[in-house]
């Protein structure tokens, strides 16, 4: 006999954690409070799917409930047992649980699996592209901003003994912006991209008589020089160790650029490939391009060759 949470059962414990059910698909369990009572409605797409993959399992029924979890349940009606936000990502999460007379599992219902997680890792994957993307076979023969600025002769390097991010000076951030078309230097169209760790060292780069050359807004947004600061995870973080010729910043007007998607993005699942541990498999598919309308409108900021 085991004991967990108050319910008392004989048999084993199945945690899932259901990455694949919860999305545009099936639907989003929902909080739902009225007349001073709260409760969580379960999308019938979901329902439905996990009646079909738990056929022997049922929803506890009230006097299953023992100790503590008794006194939960009377702000809302089973099935749920619990939902709150499990993996700290602010969407609330959702725990389920089903009994059968020799079995028992708990449902794990997180909705970033495939809703906030997922459009994470397209933006990431289009930023790494986008970016980074150096035409070899492993990008396909695309080229990204870095590699179009190598190649035409918009980056700035630091000086020879300068490999390290930390290396480089406010003078270096100034001078990129002489590598772009002057039309660039619109401070509507243009800004810098930048890896968020730098956030701890521009700051640094005030003095007293330029108090300003960085801001950091109420509304999270920062600014450099007067222009607008986009941060993403895909260039050098800022550090105080070797990594030679790495791009650390770029500046320009990414509307002269465009990115190409062919088809939309897709998200599959499969029930079967971790079929023993009650978990479904998650695959993020997309397909896309770059290509430029001009190849000065974007410079890099490289670090010297180790």
């Amino acid at each position: 006999m085991k004991r967990v949470a108050g319910i008392v059962l004989a048999g084993a414990l199945a945690v899932c954690i259901v990455a694949g059910m919860i999305g545009k698909k099936n639907g989003v369990p929902q909080i739902v409070r009225q007349g001073g009572q709260i409760s969580v409605q379960l999308p019938a797409p979901l329902a439905s799917m996990i009646r079909e993959k738990y056929p022997t399992l049922r929803v506890p029924a009230r006097q299953d409930l023992t100790g503590p979890w008794a006194e939960h349940d009377e702000s809302g009606p089973l099935p749920f047992i619990t939902w709150g936000d499990y993996n700290d990502d602010g969407l609330v999460d959702v725990v389920l649980l089903l009994i059968g007379k020799t079995s028992w599992k708990i449902i794990v219902c997180e909705q970033h699996k495939d809703n906030r997680y997922g459009a994470v890792e397209f933006a990431r994957a289009e930023d790494t592209w986008g970016f980074l993307a150096d035409g070899t076979g492993a990008y396909e023969s695309v080229k990204g901003i870095v590699q179009i600025a190598r190649d035409n002769a918009k980056t700035v390097v630091l000086t020879s003994t300068k490999t390290k991010p930390s290396d480089a000076t406010l003078a270096d951030f100034r001078n990129l912006r002489t590598k772009v078309n002057k039309s660039a230097l619109n401070g509507r169209l243009s800004a810098y991209y930048l890896d968020t760790t730098w956030e701890t060292r521009l700051p640094s780069f005030r003095s007293a008589s330029e108090p300003n050359v960085y801001q950091r807004l109420p509304d999270g947004s920062a600014i450099l020089d007067g222009y607008p600061i986009v941060w993403t995870d895909v260039l050098e973080p800022y550090g105080t160790v070797i990594s030679g010729d790495k791009p650390i910043a770029v500046f320009g007007a990414l509307s002269f650029w465009w990115m190409g998607e062919h088809g939309n993005p897709r998200i599959d699942t499969s029930e079967h490939v971790w079929f023993a541990n009650d978990q479904l498999a998650v695959r993020f598919i997309e397909e896309i391009d770059f290509d430029f309308a001009a190849n000065d409108a974007t410079a890099a900021l490289l670090t010297a060759p180790a």
